[in-house]
């Protein structure tokens, strides 16, 4: 039997979905905002394992909340399902914290549970809206707005950004469609259809527990979300205003996360207090090469490098004292976490200059010609060349630059003539070569 967390279930499709749930014999803690509707939530749902009480509306409540989430357990799904500002839950209150309500109890409270709380085994859901839509993805005065539309645009760019974090949970979004409830007032649907689909959801079952990670769906299936959603810079942006707001960060250690790592290759394990101490360092002079190329085109930007492959963040240390935004970005999980271990937490540098993603060179989420410079630092053989080469042009700006570099010299395979040329564009350049070889990369 699933465990299941649910916030905002003291009514309305919440309820419902629990109520679901706890018929088929799941283990089911509920929220309610005080002790008077947690007594409602109790006689309603009589079967819950749990009925914890917080007010969303105060970040020390919400802190509190994932402490007593946490004391009974790991869950295996968890719901962020509370919300306000629209119908009979208008709100145009500012909180005690000096917040919108309406920013705190529908951004900011899932935001929280989600660092604070243990990480659900399976799947995580963050209740949105079709009025989402008409969200302003620019974040402007966003913690004191009192909009609803974009708030439920805040909850879908959560699910995405830790739909990216994490690859062993599926996290997604959800709009349950105009139903009967203190916030939908007199709409024509009622609550059963969404939480039956909820219900289904949390442990497993339906079509929807199929979707990637990453999806906005409503009762009938997947369906395309804000185009700001997908917008990694803004999905960064809006987690690093919520860390400001609450003091609470999302959790970077590696000891948060599985004790099987990997490392090259899916199969071999690599230890990471060894990896990061033997491998070689680059030079400043290998910096200082690459950026006067870069630099001496007429066109050539300085504001946002990718790092593709980045591993462990070695070479975006070096390239942060240059760009104003650097893209960490690699397909393995635990690489992610040691960049941003190594490059915030150990090395200090400011967490807004980054953007870590976890996803490979050849389907990238970036945004399409908003990159001045990317390099791919002994990662490019690990791609489909052809196909990454195509991401990197969609991602480059006029004028931008790709570079590849090497421990050694890569040999070509296949194409004679390139092969040769090759070989004396090498000798040409052997020396310079060397220079950069003999503290630990070569640049081509």
């Amino acid at each position: 039997m699933a465990r299941v967390f649910i916030t905002g279930s003291s009514d309305g499709i919440g309820l419902h979905a629990a109520q679901r749930l706890i018929e088929k014999g799941h283990r089911v803690t509920l929220h309610a905002r005080n002790e008077d509707r947690a007594a409602d939530t109790r006689s309603a749902a009589p079967g819950a394992e749990e009925v914890l009480i917080a007010d969303l509306r105060s970040i020390s409540a919400i802190k509190q909340l994932a402490d007593d989430a946490n004391a009974t357990g790991t869950f295996d799904a968890i719901i962020h399902n509370a919300g306000i500002g629209y119908g009979g839950t208008s709100s145009r209150e500012t909180t005690s914290d000096g917040i919108s309500a309406v920013f705190s109890v529908n951004t900011l409270a899932p935001y929280i549970l989600t660092c604070l709380m243990e990480k659900p085994k399976s799947r995580i859901l963050f209740m949105s809206s079709d009025s989402h839509y008409g969200g302003d993805e620019t974040l402007k005065k966003c913690t004191t707005s009192h909009s609803y539309g974009n708030s439920k645009l805040h909850d879908v760019m959560l699910a995405n950004a830790f739909a990216r974090r994490w690859s062993d949970v599926q996290s997604v979004s959800m709009h349950p469609g105009w139903v009967r409830t203190k916030m939908g007032g007199a709409a024509p649907g009622t609550t059963d259809e969404p939480a039956k689909v909820l219900a289904e959801w949390a442990v497993g079952e339906g079509s929807m527990a199929k979707l990637p990670s990453g999806a906005f769906f409503t009762t009938s299936g997947q369906e395309q979300a804000h185009s700001g959603a997908g917008n990694v810079q803004k999905q960064e942006e809006l987690l690093s205003i919520c860390k400001e707001v609450s003091g609470v960060e999302v959790s970077t250690t590696l000891s948060t996360m599985s004790k099987e790592t990997y490392g090259f290759a899916t199969k071999k394990g690599v230890d990471w207090s060894k990896y990061t101490q033997f491998r070689p360092a680059y030079p400043k002079s290998y910096f200082d090469d690459i950026f006067n190329y870069h630099s001496r085109k007429p066109e050539a930007g300085l504001s946002v490098v990718h790092d593709v492959g980045a591993g462990a963040g070695i070479a975006s240390a070096g390239l942060a004292q240059r760009f104003d935004k650097v893209i960490v970005s690699d397909p393995n999980e635990v690489y992610v976490s040691a960049a941003r271990q190594n490059l915030i937490q150990e090395s200090g540098l400011p967490e807004s200059q980054f953007v870590f993603l976890k996803e490979t060179a050849e389907a990238s989420s970036v945004e399409a010609g908003s990159v001045d410079f990317i390099t791919a630092c002994e990662s490019i053989l690990y791609t489909d060349v052809a196909v990454a080469f195509e991401e990197f042009h969609r991602q480059l700006r006029p004028g931008g630059t790709f570079m590849v570099s090497y421990y050694t010299r890569p040999p070509i395979l296949g194409n004679e003539t390139a092969a040769q040329a090759w070989n004396s564009l090498f000798q040409i350049l052997s020396g310079k070569t060397e220079r950069h070889a003999s503290p630990g990369c070569g640049s081509c």
